[in-house]
């Protein structure tokens, strides 16, 4: 590893009851569930093993929630970003997916926009602003950054030049990002090891 080169762990926050019911959550302030609060704190544990100079966070409950136990075992302050929300789905927040007509490709699509939900390519931009801004504090440095699924599949899309997710990002699960000398890379994505306590 270059002295350089800036280490990200993006993690998606812990379960919630809207997860379980499959309702969108967008901006909307939902706790976590008590599985997961158990899984924070497993993700928690395992990146104790590695020294974090940073924590961030989306402002939202559930990921600031996982972002305190991350933070706890380091030592370090959260610091939250509203930049590291979720998509915003306007009025369609608090919707059951199966209830919004015409859900599916169409609804993720970058080009989708309609009844205020905040469009694919804002989102996308937004949170890659935000992280750029995060690495251009911490040259050479590890630090944990806390999000959604959305989110991190709108980063990682950016990354792999793709336009569209591609991935179901779990609750909890640890994506590896390295960024050196304006390029990033993808060192492994999506792994959830430390739910079988590994």
């Amino acid at each position: 590893m270059s002295v350089d080169e800036t280490v990200v762990y993006l993690i998606r926050h812990g379960e919630t009851e809207w997860n379980v019911q499959r309702r969108l959550q967008g901006h909307q302030d939902i706790p976590l569930s008590a599985l997961g609060l158990q899984q924070a704190e497993k993700v928690a544990q395992r990146l104790a093993k590695e020294r974090l100079h940073a924590v961030y966070s989306s402002d939202l409950l559930r990921a600031k929630m996982t972002a305190m136990r991350i933070a706890h075992y380091q030592q370090q302050p959260v610091i939250l970003h509203p930049g590291l929300r979720e998509r915003s789905y306007g009025t369609y927040e608090g919707k059951r997916w199966d209830e919004i007509p015409g859900y599916g490709e169409g609804f993720r699509s970058h080009l989708w926009a309609a009844e205020g939900v905040e469009s694919w390519l804002h989102m996308q931009r937004r949170a890659m602003r935000t992280l750029s801004e995060i690495v251009s504090r911490h040259v050479g440095e590890r630090v944990a950054v806390v999000s959604h699924g959305g989110t991190i599949n709108a980063i990682l899309a950016y990354i792999e030049g793709s336009g569209e997710p591609r991935y179901k990002i779990a609750n909890t699960s640890v994506t590896c990002l390295t960024y050196l000398a304006g390029r990033w890379n993808i060192a492994w994505l999506n792994d959830t090891s430390h739910w079988n306590g590994e």
